[in-house]
């Protein structure tokens, strides 16, 4: 008998669990907005999200704004 080769498996779990990051900014009137972005990975949503909210600040596009997380299972 040959050896036993363990079949190469991919990161199931993360595989299957879609990430979102939500933008919540106020413009300069007042007015509310909502972004999402989504990513298979948590980092990579909330990297978006904060690049956009960077963006947005230092052109004072948004007053303030805030990033709520969220993961999501796919199947």
């Amino acid at each position: 008998m040959g050896a036993v080769i363990p079949f190469p498996r991919q990161p199931h779990a993360q595989s299957l669990i879609k990430h979102t990051a939500t933008l919540n900014w106020l413009d300069r009137h007042g007015a509310a907005h909502r972004e999402r972005h989504a990513a298979w990975t948590a980092r990579e949503a909330a990297r978006m999200a904060w690049n956009r909210a960077r963006s947005m600040r230092e052109t004072g596009e948004a007053l303030t704004f805030r990033i709520d997380h969220r993961s999501q299972v796919i199947g």
